[in-house]
């Protein structure tokens, strides 16, 4: 490869390459190629580096995006995408609607895409000329007619990121129609007066009904459990931030509401043909359930004759 002069009279040096022993004019023959340039490409990215807030507890809002200078030359461009992630090792790139084929195109400043939340970011430039190819104004117009980015500037917002856990019900509860249930619940963020929705479903999650709307996130609802029968119920909370940021949890397991039913019992302690003399023993029994017992539910008595019972 070697410098060939001007071949084309351009103004511009071009470039001689040899292809030793190429086969198109015979085995062995031999070939030269001459690369014509002038100084100047029609399109060019820049990426920029990662910016990461750096708190493994906060995300971050990007709002704005600027760039200087605001107008390029005539017949020149400048456009622009972001991306933002986690691990700082994935990037799609969007533009303002949050799709891959639009751009950022206004450098006095234009709102990111919302859907832009993650923890670390990236700008990439594209830039473009109507000027270049051989024809076109080259020369000292190409030179004067070229796009650049002499800066950028990202306005953006640290918040921390919203959590919400459901405690109960959790799955596995047998409740009784008609009784009250707890529903209690755990949840941080940036909230507003009234972050909270409670919803439940009682055919595993397929459709829900709302419970409760626009509640503050005191921690706890006092639920009148409705009066159906039904073996697949969840509770589902959920909690919006001031920044719009949607969080959720729903039971672990399904649960149960059920008509009030019999209670079994079951004396393990004394056990059948026991003999006991006098002084003090112990009676031990357990029940088929304990959810919709009274405060102090238990009686006890004893019989001496096989009939007669004494409290």
């Amino acid at each position: 490869m070697a410098l060939a002069g001007d071949v084309n009279n351009d103004g511009y040096s071009d470039i001689i390459v040899g292809a030793y022993k190429n086969d198109d004019g015979g085995a062995d023959a031999g070939e030269a190629y001459v690369y014509e340039g002038h100084g100047f490409i029609r399109h060019g990215v820049y990426e920029s580096r990662i910016f990461d807030i750096g708190d493994a507890t906060d995300a971050a809002y990007w709002a704005k995006l600027s760039w200087n200078p605001v107008k390029q030359p005539d017949g020149t461009r400048v456009k622009a995408q972001i991306a933002t992630g986690n691990d700082g090792t994935t990037w799609n790139w969007h533009g303002p609607d949050g799709t891959a084929s639009t751009y950022y195109t206004n450098g006095a400043g234009q709102a990111i895409y919302s859907g832009e939340r993650g923890k670390a970011m990236r700008v990439r430039f594209i830039l473009e000329s109507d000027f270049g190819e051989s024809g076109d104004a080259i020369g000292c117009k190409a030179g004067s007619r070229t796009p650049s980015v002499t800066e950028f500037k990202v306005t953006y917002l640290r918040y921390t990121e919203p959590t919400i856990s459901l405690h109960s019900p959790n799955g596995g509860e047998d409740l009784l129609k008609g009784k009250h249930h707890i529903i209690t619940y755990e949840a941080s963020g940036e909230f507003g007066s009234t972050p909270v929705n409670i919803y439940y479903s009682t055919n595993g999650g397929t459709s829900w009904a709302l419970l409760a709307s626009d509640r503050s996130n005191t921690g706890f609802y006092n639920w009148t459990i409705p009066s159906i029968n039904a073996r697949d119920c969840l509770i589902k909370v959920t909690a919006v931030d001031i920044h719009g940021n949607n969080v959720s949890d729903v039971s672990d397991r399904t649960f149960a509401i059920d008509p009030p039913q019999g209670i079994k019992g079951m004396i393990s302690q004394p056990y059948s043909s026991e003999v006991w003399g006098a002084g003090e023993h112990t009676i031990s029994w357990s029940l088929s359930r304990n959810e919709g017992l009274a405060d102090r539910p238990i009686s006890l008595y004893y019989s001496v004759n096989g009939g007669e019972w004494t409290a």
